[in-house]
């Protein structure tokens, strides 16, 4: 046979296996964490004010996000009742950003807040999260 080792579960270290189910449950413990609603009661990053209404700006914004990220991470966009909420999860379906944009001005101007949801390992105001 080549010299190929037969690798059952036996044969790794008991260490291992418990480093292993350490690991997954820190990932499920740190994945269960990040939700549009935490990135937003963390506040806005940045607010934009624009001439152009929600749709429009929802539209614009879609498509741009859609070509940086859209590959591995698809742009949710869902009507809300002023608006529109645009949100990228990562591939674990945790919040990543989130743009909330609302009509103004009877629809004829918009403003559009934008969160940041965790992300793990980032670094904040000089310290690793």
């Amino acid at each position: 046979m080549l010299g190929v080792k037969n690798v059952a579960m036996n044969n790794f270290p008991p260490y291992f296996l418990v480093r292993f189910v350490v690991i997954a449950l820190l990932l499920t413990l740190f994945s269960a964490c990040a939700t549009p609603q935490d990135a937003r009661n963390k506040g806005p990053v940045a607010s934009f004010v624009s001439r152009k209404n929600a749709k429009e700006v929802t539209a614009c914004v879609a498509t741009v996000w859609e070509s940086a990220y859209g590959i591995t991470n698809p742009v949710n966009v869902r009507p809300t009742l002023e608006g529109y909420t645009l949100q990228i999860s990562n591939g674990q379906g945790n919040t990543f950003v989130v743009l909330d944009v609302n009509n103004v001005n009877n629809a004829t101007g918009s403003m559009s807040n934008y969160y940041k949801g965790y992300v793990l390992g980032e670094r904040i105001g000089g310290t690793k999260r």
